[in-house]
Parts: structure tokens; sequence; C-alpha cells
């Protein structure tokens, strides 16, 4: 979790090299293949179920490389309850390392917190994404509750 006054703490003392030619935006249409082939397979929220719901309280952000879908990030408002959700962030392989997961979180905090309603932002990582964890910490997101999963395999 990360709450707007720590936000704004953090902010000031991320490091400046956000130089690239990353292009951070909207989602639009025709990054719909891109996104097919980044997001996983299986997953709660299937890619054309994203993108047939976005509106003012889902966000869908692309991180575009040499014109080429590398990255996103999913998020959504919950404004009655005071807080967005980060559900999805995704990069390819290929372009990691390279602070385009940090400037897609970057962008979802910043827009999220530009709602007046919006005072936390909520994340979820399975505890063995090790980098993920690093980069959700270094970015100012504290631990406040590990749940537990369960599978059954037939």
């Amino acid at each position: 979790m990360l709450k707007r006054h720590e936000w704004k703490r953090k902010k000031s003392e991320i490091d400046a090299s956000s130089r690239g030619t990353v292009e951070i935006r909207p989602y639009r249409d025709s990054d719909f293949i891109g996104f097919l082939n980044i997001h996983p397979k299986g997953v709660y929220f299937n890619a054309p179920y994203i993108v047939q719901n976005l509106n003012d309280l889902h966000s869908l952000v692309m991180a575009v490389l040499d014109g080429r879908v590398v990255g996103y990030v999913y998020y959504e408002d919950f404004k009655a309850d005071g807080f967005s959700d980060i559900c999805f962030l995704n990069v390819l392989q290929s372009a990691q390392n390279k602070k385009i997961g940090t400037k897609l979180i970057e962008k979802a905090i910043e827009d999220s917190f530009k709602k007046s309603e919006i005072k936390r932002i909520e994340i979820s990582v399975r505890v063995n994404n090790t980098a993920a964890f690093r980069l959700y910490q270094r970015l100012g997101f504290k631990e406040t509750i590990t749940y537990l999963a369960y599978e059954l395999r037939l």
C-alpha cells in the first residue's frame, strides 16, 4: 500500500534518470495485439475483457519502445473506498532493466493521486517475485497484508 503523502515525499527522492525513448501513454486500439502478446494467459481478467471495460475507473497505460508495445500497467479506481488497485504490471523480458516498469507504475500513481478521492494505492505481488517486490518498495509501497493462496490441481 502507498498513501498519497508518502508518494509526494518519495517522488522527490526518485532518481531523475528517466531520459529515454520509451513512450508512456494511454492504451490505443492499435496496441491490442502487442497488449495481447504481453498479457498473461489464464488470469482473472483476460486482455479483451480489460480493453472492453476501459473507462474513467479502469485504466490501461502502455509503454512503447521504438514503435513496439513492450509493457503496460492496468489499474482500477475505487473512489468510494478511497483507493486505486494496480492489477497488472507486465514488461517484456527483452525490455526489462530499462526502468520501464518504474515509469509505468509512476504514471499509474500520478494519475490515481490526481483524483481527490484517491488516498492510497494498493498492489498485490507474489512473494517469490522479488524483482517486483523490490520495485514497489523502492517506489514507497509498504507491505501491509500477506495473503495465502491455495490451488487444487486436477
